[in-house]
């Protein structure tokens, strides 16, 4: 596996992140045994990057990540996003204050299992209030 250092945070990641979009249940249920596997088999090859979101499976993917991750912690990055969970129960905007996003990134960092997210980013592309972003 290749390795390169990720824009200006001095983070080494694998030239091939898994994004996983997928383990979340998005095109068909998945068993958390097997998610966990392909992650493990991500993790063989030399994949340390792994991209996810509070909206995917509502959370059931950062929830399969984490279980996966949660021995090897300190050998991976997690990269994580907020803003789309409102789109997929009804709400279209979901993000209109500081505190939302607050509240978002804790029950990612619950649903992962971890007290650190590497990269937490913005999934929506046109937020009702951008300046709570720069906050």
């Amino acid at each position: 596996m290749k390795y390169r250092i990720l824009g200006k945070t001095g983070y080494e990641v694998s030239s091939i992140s898994m994004g996983c979009w997928g383990i979340g249940g998005q095109w068909g249920p998945i068993e958390e045994a097997q998610a966990i596997r392909t992650i493990e088999a991500a993790i063989e090859v030399g994949v340390n990057l792994f991209d996810t979101a509070d909206s995917y499976g509502l959370g059931q993917s950062e929830f399969y990540t984490g279980k996966a991750l949660q021995n090897k912690r300190d050998k991976v990055l997690i990269a994580t996003k907020v803003g789309n969970w409102g789109r997929r129960v009804g709400d279209p905007v979901g993000l209109k204050t500081i505190h939302s996003i607050i509240n978002c990134c804790h029950a990612s960092l619950y649903r992962l299992g971890t007290d650190y997210i590497d990269l937490y980013q913005c999934h929506v592309g046109t937020p009702e209030n951008p300046e709570i972003f720069v906050e």
